[in-house]
């Protein structure tokens, strides 16, 4: 596991967690936050994909991950995926989960958009804060789980899933 704090610089930081809390920017509701459907009142979430299936499905916000694209200089994409999770009153932990199908050798990048005191968890009780312009970086066979946060309005993360 590789964690990279200020992963990239402060503007284009800033840029990102701008775009993703502006109304116009275009979120979906998801039922269920773990391929299935929902377990419980907060099993939801909000997500934007960017990219999956080998081509750009969000062209008019694709330039925005260029800057984490140079980080971690992928061979290969698999799937790029923004997910927001909004405020509970308590902290809410969903399913250990491995993502989207991948196979071995990729790997799962996690971008922290904001700063809030949700995290993600792995079953080795390894947990990572969400802190604004972070990139946790792991071997996409591990399960994960993320939570939501009680702090701030929204728990904001993007997926990187490439080889």
């Amino acid at each position: 596991m590789k964690i990279i704090k200020n992963s990239i610089g402060k503007k284009e930081a800033a840029t990102i967690r701008e775009t993703l809390i502006q109304s116009q920017f275009p979120w979906y509701y998801n039922e269920g936050k773990v391929y299935t459907k929902a377990k419980h009142k907060y099993d939801f979430q909000f997500c934007h994909t960017f990219y999956t299936e080998f081509s750009i499905r969000s062209p008019q916000f694709f330039y925005l991950l260029n800057p984490i694209l140079e980080v971690l200089k992928p061979d290969a994409l698999q799937r790029i995926k923004a997910n927001l999770n909004p405020v509970t009153d308590k902290t809410q932990v969903f399913d250990y989960h491995t993502d989207h199908d991948i196979k071995k050798n990729f790997k799962t990048a996690i971008y922290y958009v904001n700063t809030n005191n949700g995290y993600t968890l792995f079953p080795n009780g390894k947990k990572i804060t969400s802190e604004e312009n972070k990139l946790v970086v792991f071997d996409s066979q591990t399960k994960h789980c993320g939570t939501t946060c009680t702090d701030k309005e929204n728990r904001i993360v993007i997926n990187f899933n490439y080889i």
